[in-house]
């Protein structure tokens, strides 16, 4: 069972996450009404985000389950940044 905590936590990222797709969507429409090309702007965030979360120190992520952690975070930015790569302009 999921405490009213986790819930509110949840609840958070959900609203977090919803706030950052819809900003590099705007984001992207923009780029591609300039250079005619959304997914070139959103490899380029893909590609250094990726790159800046394997960057990052987490120092509350114990050594030997940071793999694991950069794995979840990773996919989860993937699908996020896929997501609105897909979305008609």
């Amino acid at each position: 069972m999921t405490t009213r905590f986790e819930m509110n936590m949840i609840a958070e990222l959900a609203c977090l996450n919803m706030a950052v797709m819809k900003a590099l969507s705007g984001l992207a429409a923009i780029a591609a009404t300039e250079t005619g090309r959304k997914g070139d702007y959103l490899s380029r965030i893909l590609e250094t985000g990726l790159r800046d979360l394997s960057a990052t120190r987490y120092p509350d992520i114990p050594d030997d389950q940071l793999p694991m952690f950069l794995e979840m975070a990773s996919a989860r930015y993937t699908d996020l940044i896929t997501g609105i790569r897909e979305r008609p302009a």
